[in-house]
């Protein structure tokens, strides 16, 4: 579940909150995205975590992306080579792919809990980008609950081999 918090602020400025990831205000409005979490996690509230992953790409922000993953999260990025390993690896697949203005809707899902501070999520998912071009990718998160907030510590994305 995401929560959108309206906050004014005079003047532009960068912000953190413990549990949510930060938003940048230029104008002196802003918008904060948080996690909230259920007091048992089930399946449906692990499908969730895509709702506000993809909320975090709507932003165009790339810190705000890298702050859905955990700090020594692995990425298997869906349109790079290269595996990211750290948020300033991450941070930077994500400058690139959000130029692209992304836009993913999950089109199989496969959600388990592993345990209390642990779950995985695996299907299909496919990305429509600004351009109008799209993708259909294969997909795999693993969430861990860090400080009170679920975060992304791996993921996997690769294109349907069969196009």
């Amino acid at each position: 579940m995401t929560a959108y918090i309206l906050a004014y602020l005079p003047k532009p400025a960068n912000f953190a909150c413990a549990g949510a990831f930060y938003a940048r205000s230029e104008v002196g409005v802003c918008f904060i995205f948080s996690t909230l979490l259920e007091t048992a996690v089930n399946e449906e509230n692990v499908i969730a975590l895509f709702s506000e992953w993809n909320d975090a790409l709507a932003t165009g922000d790339p810190d705000v992306v890298t702050q859905m993953y955990a700090d020594n999260a692995v990425l298997l990025p869906t349109v790079s080579n290269q595996v990211r390993h750290n948020h300033a690896e991450i941070r930077d697949y994500f400058v690139a792919f959000l130029a692209k203005k992304p836009q993913g809707v999950i089109t199989e899902s496969n959600a388990r809990v592993l345990s209390d501070t642990l779950a995985t999520n695996a299907g299909i998912y496919v990305f429509t980008f600004g351009d109008g071009s799209s993708v259909a990718a294969r997909f795999n998160y693993t969430y861990e609950l860090i400080g009170g907030a679920w975060k992304i510590i791996q993921h996997h994305s690769s294109a349907m081999p069969e196009g």
